[in-house]
């Protein structure tokens, strides 16, 4: 998944499982596919975190070796533009690395 080399004792790896998301559609005008699907992928995260919470943790807490770790990542792309020719067609990616994540917990 990751062509840089990562220090293995400190419980990095090039391979790790990941949760994503993705959502495609057509552009229907006023970002409005791009919202929708922006409210479908955040309260999954949110409740990610709510989860972290109820824990004890806080965001604050996911570090590792003193680092802040990103959380989730993604946004959106042109992939499926490119792919049939159509600049009306969206994606939206999602995605947060649940092993890291498990082994922080």
């Amino acid at each position: 998944m990751r062509p840089q080399r990562f220090d293995a004792q400190k419980g990095y790896s090039q391979h790790f499982k990941v949760f994503a998301m993705c959502s495609a559609g057509r552009d229907v005008g006023d970002l409005a596919f791009e919202a929708a699907e922006l409210l479908i992928h955040l309260p999954v995260y949110l409740r990610l975190l709510a989860g972290a919470r109820a824990e004890g943790r806080t965001v604050r807490d996911l570090t590792a070796d003193g680092i802040r770790l990103p959380l989730v990542d993604g946004g959106l792309t042109d992939w499926t533009q490119k792919l049939i020719a159509n600049k009306k067609e969206r994606l939206l990616i999602s995605a947060v690395g649940t092993e890291l994540l498990a082994k922080i917990y």
